[in-house]
């Protein structure tokens, strides 16, 4: 990763903490923190003792002031800056942070096919990932998740995100001391939630996320995102409802050819993202007749967790999706993670490592050779 830090902000050798230190005073709590345009939605929870449910804390601040990217210096004082308040108004330091992407700093595409198909598919996905100009110019990150569906199918997740918005997540949370552990995409996440509400029909799902002038579009299926689909001009609520009337038809053949049947009916739309946005939405899509539209509340995620009182913001639904994940199996993880991308980029090859390590005793034995030598070419002019 890429070390943006001023001298002022780096910490001295002798004042730096080995990860063993870090760690020490970290306890049975998971942070999930969705980077959204202007705000961060946070959820934390803690671990239930033996016999008790975990607990579930949210709360949503802001990070954005006069940035206007995370992607820039300011934009990783700010970020820092609010990450570290939070740290310290919840003593978070030493806990493992999982962190979620809207759709302003990341591209999400879902494959189904035939195994060759989808590697086919996914490599050409990376080979056109540094044409992503709606993250900007600059370097690309892609990622991406494969699972086998039977001997002949698969079914993959690959991401799309800006290198720079990676360094800012890495660099933040080293100065804040959390310990990153994942990376993924809001509509991962998104899908995951819907996937475990109370009542979830059994049929592909819209999904739309708002979060002010980003909407994010999907389709998911029994906990599983099947499509993201980003329009071209959608910044109001009438927009909103022309994209969905116009494109209907289309999303729902997409799903059919994906799904390998007919053409689903899509009936029901899903809202979440910041509060103001999904209620207008959720009033402009009323109009929309042959659609049952719902704002995904919080409570209606089925799990172990007791979720603190008052908590009902919809924008925090990304954040419970990647909480969901903390529960999966070690090794069964459906989301691609962009922390495998830091963990290659920051672990160095071995033979560097080793040539380091011996050089300095390579070094000295030449020296002492040197000076043996010396020695004896002196030795045998006085002798001789």
């Amino acid at each position: 990763m890429s070390d943006r830090r001023t001298k002022n902000e780096r910490r001295e050798r002798r004042e730096r903490r080995s990860p063993r230190e870090r760690r020490k005073n970290a306890d049975n709590r998971i942070v999930v923190i969705e980077l959204a345009e202007s705000d961060l939605r946070v959820a934390i929870l803690q671990r239930g003792t033996e016999g008790n449910a975990d607990q579930v804390d949210a709360m949503i601040i802001p990070w954005r002031l006069e940035a206007t990217s995370p992607n820039t210096e300011q934009g990783l004082i700010e970020f820092t800056t609010a990450l570290r308040s939070l740290v310290e108004k919840h003593a978070l330091a030493g806990c493992q942070v999982r962190y979620v992407l809207g759709g302003r700093y990341c591209v999400t595409k879902a494959i189904l096919g035939s195994t060759e198909e989808v590697r086919s598919e996914l490599q050409q996905l990376q080979q056109r990932s540094q044409l992503y100009l709606l993250l900007g110019t600059g370097e690309k990150v892609t990622v991406s998740n494969s699972k086998p569906l039977d001997a002949r199918h698969s079914y993959a997740v690959a991401s799309v995100c800006h290198a720079k918005t990676l360094d800012t997540l890495y660099e933040a949370s080293e100065r804040t001391g959390l310990r990153i552990e994942s990376i993924e995409p809001a509509l991962v996440a998104n899908s995951r939630a819907v996937g475990r509400l109370l009542n979830a029909p059994d049929i592909p799902t819209l999904l739309i996320h708002l979060d002010h002038s980003t909407v994010e579009i999907g389709v998911s299926h029994r906990g599983r995102l099947l499509l993201e689909y980003r329009p071209g001009s959608c910044e109001t609520p009438e927009e909103l409802v022309e994209v969905v009337r116009t494109h209907f038809g289309r999303l729902e053949r997409h799903v059919g050819r994906l799904l390998g049947e007919a053409s689903p009916k899509l009936r029901h739309i899903y809202l979440s993202g910041a509060q103001n946005e999904v209620e207008n939405a959720l009033r402009a899509l009323s109009q929309v007749s042959e659609v049952e539209t719902q704002i995904v509340s919080p409570a209606e995620i089925q799990s172990t967790w007791q979720l603190a009182a008052g908590i009902k913001d919809p924008g925090i639904i990304p954040a419970l999706g990647a909480m969901l994940g903390t529960y999966l199996p070690a090794g069964e993880s459906d989301a691609p993670n962009f922390m495998d991308h830091i963990t290659a980029v920051s672990r160095e090859p071995l033979k560097p490592i080793l040539l380091r390590s011996v050089m300095p005793i390579a070094a000295v034995l030449l020296v002492a050779i040197g000076i043996a030598a010396a020695n004896f070419h002196q030795q045998r002019n006085i002798n001789g």
